[in-house]
């Protein structure tokens, strides 16, 4: 649209002798219009885009008298909206749709009576294009800010997929968040097992902050009640845009982060209108929160497995058995510290066949007879004298397909020793 008004701009030069053009459009909120202004020397504000009160707006007009159709002209007005100082003649007309206003578009001039008959004739014969045009220009920022929309989700769902920790979960979420939903406070809070991470990001000129910060807990509390976490962690950031020095928070917006364990923390949004969030708003934020819940639960299934793979390789380095695990394709998936010490390798054999990995042919012989079906058990002599039984077991899917097998061996050296003495002792006596 804003590519729209500024060919506006361009065409009428040649069509009429003004200084400024101003598009007014009304907004989802009735309170609230959009703007766009042009002229000769400037850019547009805020990307071409900004919002005023209806009221003070040419709009008004259209939308307070229903039966008001025809071009409002005015001499020698200030007019602030189009220039900060200085006297200016407007001739604004109504941009109707099925009879009803939707918007204005306002011609400003430094000129007193710079507007004649012919110019509101001519204005008159252009609206319905205007209005064409401007509509067709709305649908396709729609469409536009949609594919924005759920690109910006995506992205989101990829970083989160990513986070491994609840914390780097909550950064990732803070800073995605002024992106996807239009607000000027924006935060979350997520569960963790010692208590809640925090992050919030607010207008870069607000100096209170930790109102913000006590509203967002204060929701966060009333969700948890009676099993409240302490806030372990804060990340509070001065980056949204900034807000006029008399901004106060009017309109919040929150929603639990529900996972299969039950609440895991809230989303929230704030603004200073007092106006209810759009179905459109509503959609979004139900779709970041579906996003985050997912992640929630990704993180803390990873989160337990983490703690059950830390607690499995203590045992398996404590234990004096060596445990070797090998895939069908003969690699080395696991070896504990005893098992290491068994193959003659310093470093972990992890990903390299069993051949390479080690020499001992009679553990090589027990791993291939154990693929083929045969005997699982054996003896392992090795060069420096102990001998380690083994014993093989398939490893499984479900009921039928292996993927692996693994070996526990034990160092049976000393029960060795023991039978040797005992069959030199029954030797001897029988000798003697």
């Amino acid at each position: 649209l804003t590519e729209t008004t500024k060919s506006i701009f361009e065409q009428f030069n040649r069509l009429f002798d003004f200084d400024r053009i101003e598009l007014t459009l009304l907004d989802s909120d009735s309170n609230m219009v959009r703007q766009w202004t042009f002229d000769e020397n400037s850019d547009p504000h805020h990307n071409g885009e900004y919002q005023v009160l209806l009221a003070d707006s040419p709009l008004a007009r259209f939308v307070e008298n229903e039966d008001s159709t025809k071009a409002a002209v005015t001499h020698d007005t200030a007019l602030p909206a189009l220039i900060s100082n200085g006297q200016y003649s407007t001739v604004t007309i109504p941009l109707q749709t099925i009879g009803d206003p939707f918007g204005s578009l306002t011609l400003g001039s430094r000129q007193s009576y710079a507007f004649k008959a012919q110019d509101l004739i001519l204005l008159r014969q252009l609206t319905p294009h205007i209005t064409a045009v401007i509509e067709k220009a709305l649908l396709l920022d729609s469409v536009e800010k949609r594919a924005r929309q759920l690109h910006r989700l995506n992205r989101l769902s990829e970083m989160l997929v990513s986070a491994k920790e609840l914390r780097a979960l909550t950064e990732i979420t803070i800073d995605a968040l002024p992106r996807i939903l239009p607000a000027d406070v924006h935060g979350v809070i997520v569960d963790g097992d010692d208590g809640a991470f925090l992050a919030m990001t607010h207008p870069e000129n607000f100096q209170k902050p930790e109102q913000l910060l006590q509203d967002l807990i204060k929701i966060y509390g009333e969700l948890r009640e009676p099993d409240e976490l302490p806030v372990v962690s804060r990340k509070v950031i001065a980056g949204n845009p900034p807000v006029p020095e008399d901004w106060l928070p009017v309109t919040t917006t929150s929603m639990p982060i529900l996972t299969r364990q039950g609440i895991a923390g809230v989303l929230y949004t704030c603004t200073n209108r007092s106006e209810k969030p759009s179905d459109e708003v509503l959609h979004i934020f139900s779709l970041a929160v579906s996003l985050i819940s997912a992640a929630v639960e990704n993180a803390r299934l990873f989160q337990l497995v983490e703690r059950e793979h830390a607690r499995l390789a203590a045992i398996l380095a404590s234990s004096t058995d060596a445990v070797l695990v090998v895939n069908r394709q003969q690699q080395i998936v696991l070896a504990n510290p005893a098992a290491v010490d068994i193959l003659g390798m310093g470093d972990s054999p992890r990903g390299q066949l069993l051949r390479q990995a080690t020499t001992l042919s009679p553990l090589i012989q027990l791993f291939e007879d154990a693929m083929q079906g045969a005997n699982i058990t054996g003896e392992i002599p090795l060069l420096d004298g102990r001998t380690f039984y083994a014993n093989l077991s398939p490893v499984s899917v479900g009921n039928s397909e292996i993927i692996g097998w693994v070996a526990t061996m034990q160092d049976v050296s000393h029960f060795k020793e023991l039978n040797e003495l005992k069959n030199e002792f029954v030797g001897q006596v029988s000798h003697d």
